[in-house]
């Protein structure tokens, strides 16, 4: 043991020096215990934060979708009404031109 004069060292210094090194591995053991607990408890955390964003963001895509579907519909609706009240006008353009008045001036 260093710091002890060769042949000086007893049984009892021989003991303190066992027990504070017992002391010393049980302390990093139980640093330890606590350390792998925490770093088990936080990956949990991490996967279930981790988790709940990616239902989270199925559920925006989701929602995106619907939304964009929506919209197409709508825009399909407005070119369909645009079609038929364009039907209409040409039908009235032709009425108009079959029935007009051949000696007007214009």
């Amino acid at each position: 043991l260093e710091g002890f004069p060769p042949g000086k060292i007893t049984i009892e210094d021989q003991a303190v020096v066992s027990t504070q090194s017992t002391g010393v591995v049980e302390m990093v053991e139980d640093i330890t215990r606590v350390a792998m607990a925490e770093v088990a408890m936080t990956t949990d955390m991490v996967t279930k934060e981790a988790v709940a964003m990616e239902v989270a963001i199925t559920q925006v895509v989701a929602t995106i979708r619907e939304e964009v579907v929506a919209a197409a519909m709508e825009v399909a609706l407005a070119a369909d009404m645009a079609a038929t009240k364009a039907a209409m006008v040409g039908t009235d353009l032709t009425e108009f031109s079959k029935n007009r008045d051949t000696d007007l001036p214009f």
